[in-house]
């Protein structure tokens, strides 16, 4: 990840071969309304020059520091705000490492409901309750996620409108009784000789 501001994002069933659902090396996201569930890790395939699988078993989000100045985290932390983590390869829904001494930054985060528990104001370590059907599988729609989080976010993934309760849901879906549902629409796909392309609906 890079040092970006992502909102209402919604990480589910990725393997990959170390991070669990987001690897950060020497980056601070700012990672507001998320959801990260059932992503796995696992020993990959070879890299020219690299011995180790870092982020093996580590859980949701991973952060490295691999040495010292200047290969540090950035000064700014990275940040999970209003958020879910869940499900995810490893005990601990965040992992900060700095195995060769370095100087890392460890994450910080509020108003999130992540697996294993973390340090931060209002955080949570329950059951997250996901009830929701494809394609929006990880919805909650009751505690302890409804009506738990903390941001001016105005909005959720699908356009629904923040919040419908007394506050924002944690996650990236706002519950809603009344929907949106899912409407599947025809699409095509249009490549120019150098393979890029444009989508028409």
């Amino acid at each position: 990840a890079a040092n970006t501001a992502q909102r209402n994002i919604d990480f589910q069933n990725n393997p990959c071969r170390g991070g669990g659902g987001m690897f950060n090396n020497l980056s601070a996201p700012l990672l507001l309304h998320v959801t990260i569930a059932d992503n796995t890790t696992g020993e990959g395939a070879a890299v020219p020059g690299c011995t180790t699988n870092w982020g093996f078993n580590s859980g949701g989000i991973y952060n490295l520091s691999l040495g010292r100045a200047p290969n540090i985290l950035p000064a700014t932390a990275p940040a999970l705000h209003s958020s879910i983590l869940w499900g995810n390869t490893g005990a601990a829904g965040i992992v900060n490492n700095k195995p060769n001494g370095g100087e890392a930054v460890a994450m910080t985060a509020v108003y999130s409901n992540i697996q294993g528990g973390y340090a931060g104001t209002y955080n949570l370590n329950n059951p997250p309750g996901f009830s929701g059907s494809l394609p929006f599988a990880y919805q909650v729609t009751g505690p302890p996620c409804v009506d738990a989080g903390n941001s001016s976010v105005t909005h959720d993934m699908r356009g629904v409108p923040r919040p419908l309760g007394a506050a924002p849901d944690m996650g990236a879906y706002e519950y809603s009784a009344s929907g949106p549902t899912a409407q599947c629409k025809s699409a095509t796909l249009h490549l120019n000789t150098f393979c890029s392309g444009t989508i028409t609906v």
